[in-house]
């Protein structure tokens, strides 16, 4: 009850709130680790379709599938820990279909190669790739940042087919045109001289 010059008012009783906070204490970090985000790499070529993925769990994935008619899908599913080696080496313009009545597909301009274990053996694969394409940037260095050991992009292209145990593109159109050369000469060098001798 309040007096003020006589005028008696009565005032209502002050109210107050209470509010309760959370106890605070010390944040405790999470054991959980930030998981890799999947990368992915997709080329569709003349003569076949690619399709590289880096999942989140550590598993890499290679689809392959040929453009001919009685061409079947190819998939390669393997744990991230079984990959050997892997390089990118420069295509060479016969792996292009460049020449002289083509002007080639150069919608790839690299091989990627890599090796790989499966039941206790050493694979390996090599595929046309657009070494250009952000998506297979982000997916190579996705994998040589969580495989390191395996890549061997800082070894000359030779030395790192020569450690996978590859025959590099030009080596292989030099013993397919001898052998495309050679063979019919050798075939008719027998056939002169076995008519020689017949005589």
């Amino acid at each position: 009850m309040i007096i003020q010059d006589g005028d008696c008012r009565e005032t209502k009783p002050f109210q107050t709130s209470i509010v309760l906070l959370p106890k605070l204490g010390k944040k405790k970090h999470s054991a959980v680790q930030t998981l890799n985000i999947m990368k992915k790499y997709v080329l569709d070529h003349s003569s076949a379709t690619v399709s590289l993925t880096l999942t989140d769990d550590d598993r890499f994935i290679c689809k392959t599938q040929g453009k001919g008619a009685i061409d079947k899908p190819k998939v390669i599913d393997i744990p991230l820990s079984d990959l050997r080696n892997f390089c990118r080496v420069e295509t060479t313009n016969p792996q292009n279909l460049r020449g002289f009545r083509s002007e080639g597909d150069f919608s790839y301009n690299s091989e990627f190669i890599f090796t790989y274990s499966k039941n206790g053996k050493t694979k390996t694969k090599r595929i046309f790739i657009n070494s250009n394409d952000e998506d297979f940037e982000r997916l190579l260095n996705a994998l040589t940042k969580n495989r390191p050991d395996a890549s061997l992009q800082h070894l000359p292209k030779e030395e790192a087919l020569k450690k996978m145990g590859v025959m590099s593109a030009k080596k292989a159109v030099r013993i397919f045109l001898w052998l495309l050369i050679g063979i019919p000469v050798l075939i008719a060098l027998i056939y002169s001289v076995a008519n020689l001798f017949s005589q």
